[in-house]
């Protein structure tokens, strides 16, 4: 068995898609996923499974959308990758607070032209660099004050995205 991390994308946020992770474990668990554990409401989800990330993130997806009726995006990995992922942020080393650093993941992949917009846009100073599939982001002055918020990286690179704070990754490294 693989241990790994699910990220729900769009889920309880202002009211919408609105999923209880006591009630997700249990679907989850249902349909054969092993030693699943949440971490708060926005859908982050700890668990083991023979199967495959693109077999685990359909099987989270089917479930939900069995369970409830609507669709939310998913993206699985391994967690060992985490650290990784954690390790690699470029603004790490660069700020002695941790609260204005974020790893956004891509469902999708940026179109070229959509990257140089991105490029050319007033970030107010806040910054960002793509690596791979991830868009490692470090808020200067809080991601509550930033143009450069998910739904902002969304439109400019036209893809669908789902982004978490240090502390989550942190704390689902430790799950």
């Amino acid at each position: 068995m693989k241990k790994y991390v699910a990220l729900l994308r769009g889920i309880n946020v202002s009211g919408q898609k609105k999923i209880k992770m006591a009630e997700l474990k249990v679907a989850l668990e249902a349909v054969g996923l092993q030693s699943v554990q949440t971490y708060i409401q926005s859908g982050n989800i700890v668990f083991e499974s023979e199967e495959s990330e693109e077999q685990a993130a359909a099987c989270i997806e089917g479930a939900i959308y069995g369970a409830y009726n609507f669709e939310v995006p998913t993206v699985v990995f391994e967690q060992s990758t985490l650290e990784g992922i954690r390790a690699a942020h470029p603004f790490r080393t660069q700020v002695e607070d941790t609260k204005g650093l974020y790893v956004c993941w891509m469902l999708d992949e940026p179109a070229e032209d959509r990257l140089q917009l991105l490029a050319d846009a007033d970030l107010g100073g806040d910054e960002y660099q793509i690596i791979d599939h991830l868009i490692y982001t470090c808020y200067h002055r809080g991601m509550g004050k930033s143009k450069m918020d998910i739904s902002f990286l969304e439109k400019k690179l036209k893809v669908r995205a789902t982004s978490r704070n240090w502390n989550t990754v942190s704390k689902l490294i430790e799950m």
